[in-house]
């Protein structure tokens, strides 16, 4: 039965291992396939447990009271995260609009403000009632793996009391890791090998994607590493030994037994991986974690002493030395390494802003959140700080937790990782030489989960959930029993029975319970595996079959039959390229193109978002219709889906509303406020829809994010002379230096702003500020240019003293000193030129236009004087 029940464990710590080399695990076939693995193993465990007709003895009757003062239920843990399936289950439910406004006003505002304009199109009425979640499907999708964690708890408790079907869990896991890691360093010398560092994901490590995701998923390897290591050094030569009473000669005994070669190779590797996986949060959560557990677990000063002094230092300097080595970006280059690390300014790292508007997010869907899985789309009203990427996580899953679950959410959290720590304390004062090294483990798992989470989301990942739900359920359990005394540790009889006869009943309804629970969700995983499966193969097929119309409407047929099935927001964008597409070649073959010239001209035409007219004949519009359709749907289905608006933004041509068109742009340029490229478009479809104040405050909010883009403001006022020069560039320095130079190097448009143009640049220059510039030669440039913007307006003698100033700032600068001698023989004042000239000769004597220039004046004089 012992051996069932580890074979077991081994299998289900496989599985969330295996299940990690699939990029982590992130995608849906992969969660579905874990999920199967774990309904298959919980089953197996169920039979053993009714098949064996357990009787199990108490692991004894000796106890520590101190320790022992508080008693949890052996299923809390499995309770909390009922309640937290319950909770997330509400969340994807419909309710009463007048709840969901007290409950979540940013879900409100989503389904009522936001929707507005895609009812008007879609001429359905306000619907009484909606979710809280904004993205039903994802919610779901969260819940249905959620609920599969189930059974992992209820087996994490039954194994929990077989000190060798633990300790067989550890190994795999540490050994498990130590792969991964492995893997991800030949990866480093070898890239050919990686088939995760490809243009559509970022760089990874290993089988992740991500490397803060792998560096959690590696120091869950170096967690259970230290509770073997620790229960092989309480544990020398097949006796217990008291953690009090270790000395360091017991640690190296223990540590050069032959059986500790295996985990000591896996916690270098596993240490290795994270510090060259590239991930700082993960590499500071490891270092912290490992003092942690040295500083609460050694508290004798000689024992203390030998593991800082022997074992921690080494550790720290061959995390920084191999980080560098990832810095520096190859294992070639490893002989060339400086051990000193630099430390990077984390003050300009995007997450800092874009946590602003998480925060700001959280309040407005305070108090119970946006719904599991929303966070991609949950945060995009509220941005204000963070960069241009789309953050599809937080990365701070405390932050995503609060603001896709609210108060409740966060309390469960809380919940769980108190009900951690206390289970962490009360296993340290065990005289059990296993809670002892589970101890070890989950101290370490709560400092690198809590350090390395603020700056990451891997907890999300399947595998790694599975292995954290895994090993939280065993301490849990384990710290619930009294001690037993330390002479009952290693007799065989106290393992021949690993359940509790008087439970049993109670044990395996429960367990029949939860994995008929986690059975009804294989269907849903299923489908959405199948939908995203769908999406994917027609994203990547596209280009493929994009010019034949069989294959177009034979894909379409597919995506229409799944999105019956189960649609997601994925699927819904490639059932309108398709339909999109199959339209377009139908409307072009209705115009009959006589020669490839004619069609490449209808291809340009009728290309999304680039229509040249709005004449359809019936059968066009017809055949559009279905396009229309699936944007509409796609918008219901998730109230901020950029794409949903984007594709009716594009599709004004088929329904022209322009009321709701307008409603559209506004809408999307604030969900987009902070991509670039995007309020350039939005400005232009303004535009041209001649919504020119619609388009100012794009434009306007597009310079306040790059000062690069104001270029783009001028051309548009010299275009529309309705523009407000004054309001479309912001009042600060950068943008009115690049205003005023646009201005200057394009003379065709200054003429055609004139008056505009003048009043700009006269209030244009009181915002320059050189004196606040941090160099001579930008303060230099600065002068220069108010200089010229002065002599652009006709006051030549303010823009010559700007224009000495700027060349005293840079003396060494001979055009700008050319141009000032040129510009004072312009003015009349030959004396001055002359003295400039002649200083400018003597300090640049290899510029001959100097030279030239006293020539020049000469001639001038001589011809005055005749």
């Amino acid at each position: 039965m012992l051996m069932l029940l580890g074979i077991l464990a081994v299998v289900l710590g496989g599985l969330a291992i295996a299940t990690s080399f699939d990029f982590g695990g992130q995608l849906a076939w992969t969660q579905y396939c874990l999920a199967l693995g774990i309904v298959g193993v919980s089953a197996a465990t169920w039979l053993v447990l009714v098949a064996g007709r357990f009787r199990v003895s108490q692991r004894g009757e000796h106890h520590d009271t101190a320790a022992s003062s508080v008693k949890f239920p052996r299923y809390t843990l499995l309770w909390l995260m009922s309640l937290w399936c319950g909770y997330i289950y509400f969340q994807s439910i419909d309710l009463p609009s007048d709840w969901v406004r007290w409950l979540s006003p940013g879900s409100a505002a989503a389904y009522t403000e936001w929707l507005e304009p895609i009812r008007q199109l879609a001429g359905t009425p306000q619907s009484d009632s909606h979710p809280i979640s904004i993205d039903v499907a994802r919610t779901r999708h969260g819940l249905a793996f959620l609920i599969c964690l189930l059974p992992v708890i209820w087996v994490g408790a039954e194994i929990s009391r077989g000190a060798r079907v633990v300790r067989a869990l550890l190994a795999t896991i540490s050994i498990g890791a130590g792969i991964h890691a492995a893997y991800g360093m030949l990866c480093l010398l070898q890239p050919e090998l990686s088939y995760t560092n490809t243009d559509d994901v970022q760089r990874g490590f290993g089988g992740f994607i991500n490397p803060n995701n792998a560096a959690l998923f590696m120091n869950l390897g170096i967690a259970a590493s230290l509770g073997l290591l620790t229960w092989q050094v309480v544990s020398i030569g097949g006796r217990e030994t008291a953690f009090s009473k270790i000395v360091p000669s017991d640690v190296l005994d223990a540590l050069c037994e032959t059986r500790s070669w295996p985990i000591l190779s896996a916690l270098f590797l596993n240490l290795a991986g994270v510090a060259c996986c590239g991930s700082r949060g993960g590499l500071c959560a490891m270092v912290i974690g490992l003092l942690a557990v040295v500083a609460t677990r050694f508290k004798w000063r000689k024992q203390r002493t030998f593991f800082i002094i022997a074992i921690v230092p080494p550790i720290i300097w061959l995390t920084l030395f191999l980080a560098q080595w990832r810095e520096n970006s190859g294992a070639e280059s490893i002989v060339e390494v400086d051990p000193r690390i630099s430390v990077r300014d984390v003050s300009g790292d995007t997450r800092i802003g874009h946590w602003q508007d998480g925060w700001e997010a959280s309040r407005n869907y305070f108090p119970a959140g946006s719904g599991a899985g929303t966070y991609r789309h949950a945060y995009l009203p509220y941005q204000d700080h963070g960069g241009r990427n789309w953050f599809h996580h937080a990365d701070n899953l405390w932050l995503e937790i609060l603001v896709e679950q609210g108060i409740l959410g966060s309390i469960l959290a809380i919940a769980v990782a108190s009900l951690t720590m206390i289970s962490t304390i009360r296993l340290q004062r065990s005289a059990d030489c296993l809670d002892n090294a589970i101890s070890i483990t989950t101290t370490y798992l709560i400092i690198v989960i809590g350090l390395s989470q603020l700056v990451d989301f891997g907890l999300l990942l399947p595998g790694t959930a599975v292995l954290v739900v895994l090993l939280i359920s065993i301490a849990t359990v384990r710290s619930k029993s009294n001690f037993p005394d330390s002479r009952f540790c290693f007799k065989k009889s106290a393992f021949a029975y690993i359940f509790q006869q008087s439970k049993l009943p109670v044990r395996t309804v429960l367990g029949a319970v939860v994995i008929l629970l986690a059975v009804s969700q294989l269907p849903y995983l299923l489908e959405s595996a199948k939908s995203e499966a769908v999406a994917r193969r027609c994203s990547l097929e596209y280009g493929k079959y994009k010019n034949d119309l069989a294959s177009l409407d034979r894909i379409v047929a597919k995506i229409l039959r799944q999105s019956e099935s189960l649609p997601t927001g994925e699927l819904l964008v490639q059932q309108f390229k398709y339909q999109f597409q199959s339209a377009r070649l139908n409307e072009i073959s209705e115009l009959k193109p006589k020669s490839k010239d004619e069609l490449q001209i209808l291809l340009a035409q009728t290309r999304l978002g680039n229509r040249a007219s709005n004449q359809l004949s019936d059968s066009s519009r017809k055949n559009y219709q279905s396009a229309f359709v699936t944007a509409i749907r796609n918008t219901f289905f998730s109230p901020f889906s950029l794409q949903g608006r984007s594709e009716l933004i594009a599709l004004q041509f088929q329904h022209q509303d322009k009321s709701s068109l307008v409603q559209l742009i506004a809408q999307l340029g604030k969900l987009q406020c902070r991509n670039p490229e995007q309020l350039v478009r939005l400005a232009e479809i303004a535009e041209k829809e001649d919504e020119l104040v619609l388009a100012s405050e794009l434009l306007r909010r597009l310079n306040e994010l790059n000062p690069n883009y104001t270029g783009y403001s001028v051309e548009f006022a010299s275009r529309n002379y309705s523009a407000d020069l004054t309001f479309l560039v912001p009042l600060n320095r950068r943008n009115q230096v690049r205003a005023a130079k646009h201005i200057l190097d394009h003379q065709d448009q200054r003429a055609v702003l004139a008056g505009r143009a003048d009043a700009f640049l006269e209030q244009s220059i009181r915002h320059f500020h050189c004196n606040e510039c941090s160099t001579n030669l930008e303060n230099s440039d600065c002068e220069f240019l108010t200089a010229k913007v002065l002599f652009d307006l006709g006051k030549d003698s303010d823009a010559l003293k700007h224009l000495k100033q700027s060349i005293e700032l840079t003396p060494a600068d001979a055009a700008k000193r050319v141009i000032y001698v040129t510009k004072l023989v312009e003015a009349g004042d030959l004396e001055a030129a002359i003295l400039e000239a002649q200083k400018a000769k003597n300090e640049l004597p290899a510029d001959p236009r100097f030279e030239q220039l006293l020539a020049r004046i000469a001639r001038i004089e001589q011809q005055g004087n005749q």
